[in-house]
């Protein structure tokens, strides 16, 4: 529980609530004359997949990149919910300069949430909280809460976790821990 008595609900950022990938993958195909697909990543080092291998995650850096990314479709209404019922953090796992744009981006696109309610960390598995939504399962690993994976195509041979395929799914399963049915399965 948190300083207001409502339960935890830590959510990752990057391709749980925008779709970073998809932009990232299109700056590299027209940098590097490439023609990658999200379906292509089938791993959760998107290096492998690529003609740059790590300086793929170079580009994170790139100014802009995060200032219009679309925003998953029934995000934001499932998060305008969850806020009156959870206390909701945001966490990103960032490229130091892309905090700013991502601080942008969610006051843009979820207003509702508090900005201090963003954190910008290295190592999720520091988090606590009641139940966290990731695309990373090895976020999810040692988190001691209810554990959800936002479904994704590097995250597929994953297993052992509750997993959701779009916001409205989370939604239904964010419901059954407000009601205290917090041991439910996928």
């Amino acid at each position: 529980m948190s300083k207001t008595n409502k339960p935890v609900l830590i959510v990752d950022l990057d391709d749980t609530i925008n779709d970073l990938c998809e932009c990232w993958i299109k700056l590299y195909n027209k940098l590097y004359d490439d023609d990658l697909t999200i379906e292509n990543i089938t791993d959760w080092n998107i290096g492998k997949f690529t003609k740059i291998g790590d300086k793929m995650y170079d580009l994170l850096g790139t100014k802009g990149l995060f200032e219009n990314l679309s925003i998953k479709e029934g995000c934001v209404k499932v998060l305008e919910w969850a806020n009156k019922v959870f206390d909701v953090q945001i966490c990103s796992a960032t490229h130091p300069n892309s905090v700013v744009e991502k601080v942008n981006f969610l006051q843009k696109n979820l207003p509702f949430i508090p900005i201090n309610s963003f954190n910008a960390v290295h190592n999720k598995y520091l988090l606590t909280g009641s139940v966290m939504i990731d695309d990373n399962p090895q976020n999810l690993k040692y988190f001691d809460g209810i554990k959800i994976l936002f479904d994704r195509p590097w995250n597929k041979k994953s297993q052992r976790t509750i997993r959701v395929y779009n916001w409205e799914e989370i939604k239904v399963k964010l419901e059954k821990v407000k009601e205290g049915r917090d041991k439910f399965i996928e």
